[in-house]
């Protein structure tokens, strides 16, 4: 394909998603970390979770969640530490160490400007061996829910 041709053709794809996007994400969702991304995005038309992610498809992950209230995360080293035991549990091997985590969630709610919300954190099964495809889907994806002050 060409350059141009490509070009276009992501154009396409990044108009598509921004035009599906429901009111409610853009009133609600104000921050999505992916580890396919590697980084924050802040536009609801960007916060994508693969088809062939087990978290999907199959069910196979663990998720948590924690609120956060007049710019407060409530008891996330509690939460970050049952998330760790879930994963254990689940045969799911976390892509990074707690630590690392604990500077995502906190600087995705920093991206987020949310005073009041809630964060969900997820991490799936992902391995090519286990995938519908021959991808290998996104590691841990760290979803920032807000109530937009």
């Amino acid at each position: 394909m060409k350059c141009c041709n490509l070009h276009y053709v992501v154009l396409q794809v990044l108009d598509a998603l921004y035009n599906s996007i429901h009111g409610h994400a853009v009133e609600h969702y104000a921050a999505f970390y992916s580890s396919e991304l590697q980084g924050i995005v802040t536009d609801p038309g960007l916060m994508v979770v693969h088809m062939d992610d087990h978290l999907v498809h199959r069910g196979h992950a663990v998720f948590d969640t924690a609120i956060i209230v007049d710019g407060y995360l409530y008891q996330l080293a509690e939460h970050l530490s049952r998330f760790e035991r879930s994963a254990d549990l689940a045969g799911l091997v976390l892509p990074c160490s707690i630590e690392q985590i604990f500077r995502i969630i906190l600087e995705t709610a920093a991206a987020s400007k949310a005073v009041n919300g809630g964060f969900m954190g997820f991490r799936a099964l992902q391995t090519a061996a286990h995938s519908v495809n021959s991808c290998c889907c996104a590691a841990f994806c760290c979803l920032y829910c807000a109530t937009c002050d």
